[in-house]
């Protein structure tokens, strides 16, 4: 089932922000920092023959030090930015992080040339820039990697694994994959509770944290409407339309009733033809 863009009515600024707090949180974290200079040290200690060869270690640790320091802000400042960016163009994120770190590479890799006359050539240019983006592309992997398992879960957002890795394109019902597998199912009924909305299944009812708006847009390919503005049922589970003109509602299958809005009755009405 394909992943919905999330835009500003699925993915409002609340929950923008939400995530922007999370990911500067977890760049700057206790875990991602012990695992730079975790990543320092190897590198210094184990750095392979070549041109790192012809430095010291001390000269190794400075390279890897600012070069990492860039990295982490960049990642602070651009990053969160980039993958709201990216979430709401359908864009995987996993692309959009790669792009935003390609303008790091070639700094870095021209950092060890500078404290060596005469080493910048052609081939090792080219050999660098091209070990530049492969540990590029490893980074933006693991890193979205313990993101999708150790941070979204705790987020509570709209946010599917499609999202990280797929571009994202309209489907059928966008709810589904929103709710939990042993609710998913026909969509009956949608009720808006804050910045809530209960979610009424032929298999069961959750809450979930968007709007009514966002949900009824996800909801899009399901032939049903918005009877009022904090309803929403899908044209099967509607049993009658009752009452006078100013005074509408809805019974449905399940019994219970719903009022519907006065500007909503020519809709019904058409809808129920």
């Amino acid at each position: 089932m394909n992943s919905q863009p999330l835009d500003q009515t699925i993915f409002p600024g609340p929950m923008a922000r939400d995530l922007e707090r999370a990911l500067r949180a977890a760049i700057l974290s206790w875990p991602c920092l012990v695992l730079c200079v975790f990543i320092i040290t190897f590198l210094v200690i184990f750095t392979p023959g070549g041109l790192f060869a012809q430095h010291t270690p001390a000269a190794r640790c400075w390279i890897y030090a600012v070069s990492l320091a860039a990295f982490l802000g960049w990642s602070f400042t651009i990053l969160p930015k980039a993958v709201i960016w990216g979430l709401r163009a359908g864009k995987p994120v996993a692309l959009v992080q790669f792009v935003i770190y390609t303008p790091l590479v070639l700094p870095a890799v021209l950092l060890p040339f500078s404290a060596i006359p005469g080493s910048l050539t052609l081939s090792n240019l080219a050999l660098a820039v091209g070990a530049g983006f492969f540990i590029t592309a490893i980074s933006c992997v693991l890193g979205l990697l313990l993101f999708q398992t150790l941070v979204l879960p705790k987020l509570n957002l709209p946010i599917e694994p499609g999202h990280l890795w797929l571009f994202s394109k309209p489907g059928q019902c966008g709810l589904q994959p929103h709710l939990p597998l042993n609710i998913r199912g026909d969509i009956l009924r949608m009720t808006a509770q804050n910045q809530y909305t209960e979610i009424q299944t032929t298999r069961g009812t959750t809450l979930l944290r968007m709007t009514l708006a966002a949900a009824e847009k996800l909801a899009n390919a399901q032939a049903g409407l918005r009877v009022h503005r904090s309803h929403w049922v899908a044209l099967s589970h509607i049993e009658a339309l009752e009452g006078k003109s100013r005074t509408l509602s809805l019974r449905l299958k399940d019994g219970s009733i719903l009022p519907v809005s006065r500007n909503k009755a020519a809709q019904v009405r058409e809808a129920l033809k």
